[in-house]
């Protein structure tokens, strides 16, 4: 399967489940209220494809009829990989009165800012 094909592959079967269910999920409902979940998507694709040296110059039993490098004689690779990730945003929560969102706490920003803090003080008592 050549390169492009597998690329165009790769996207087809990506479009045919991209779903708004990705990003908004089911709906959870109780006598009172209703919700549901909030997700943000995030997909990549990347690949490519390439030949090596002529090995048949390196082994020393190189063609004197042609300089043309058979491709049979250069080793190579294809290949192609993604990344997909799904992070959650929050809720929104419909009553009867009103519709809200609530966010999801994120822990990422919060472990940053706690590394952050702790190395702040560090350098603060190496400096007195």
């Amino acid at each position: 399967m050549e390169l492009k094909e597998m690329f165009e592959s790769v996207y087809r079967k990506i479009q045919k489940a991209a779903d708004v269910k990705f990003v908004f999920g089911e709906m959870i409902e109780t006598k009172e209220k209703s919700i549901i979940p909030v997700s943000s998507i995030q997909y990549s694709i990347g690949g490519g494809s390439g030949h090596g040296p002529d090995l048949s110059k390196i082994k020393g039993i190189a063609s004197k009829e042609t300089d043309e490098v058979p491709i049979e004689n250069r080793p190579g690779g294809k290949g192609v990989g993604g990344r997909f990730s799904n992070d959650p945003l929050g809720v929104f929560e419909i009553t009867g009165d009103k519709t809200k969102f609530i966010p999801v706490i994120p822990v990422k920003a919060i472990m940053i800012t706690i590394s952050i803090w702790i190395v702040t003080r560090i350098f603060r008592k190496k400096k007195k």
